[in-house]
């Protein structure tokens, strides 16, 4: 059996590699990303870009968070069970015993709407 491959079927093949390539590079395209966190009363703003590891003082002690490639988790606080830790990478991550709370906003817009995920949708 021998395979014939057409003009068209190669015109095909580079058009979905070139669709691929356009979705996978601005798929995680969050340039204007911040992180708002709140803790002990006090309201603290991050980008996403800035990756690192960071630290807020909450009602019970310190909760530690890290930010990297646009996601953020909480990796220690001093709550007893340990829910925030276990939630992982997220959008939005809270300890409520320690009252201490992670989200993270995209601000891209187009035609002053705010761009919802598939999820979202």
């Amino acid at each position: 059996m021998k395979i014939k491959i057409l003009p068209f079927d190669v015109l095909l093949i580079l058009a979905i590699l070139l669709i691929s390539f356009f979705l996978i590079k601005n798929s995680g395209n969050k340039n204007n990303g911040r992180v708002f966190v709140q803790a002990d009363g006090k309201k603290f703003e991050y980008s996403l870009q800035n990756n690192g590891v960071f630290t807020v003082q909450g009602e019970i002690g310190i909760t530690s968070f890290e930010i990297s490639d646009n996601k953020v988790r909480i990796i220690d606080s001093p709550c007893p069970n340990k829910t925030c830790i276990a939630c992982g990478w997220s959008n939005s991550v809270v300890c409520l015993p320690n009252k201490v709370f992670v989200q993270i906003e995209n601000s891209a817009k187009h035609n002053d709407k705010v761009q919802f995920d598939a999820v979202s949708n």
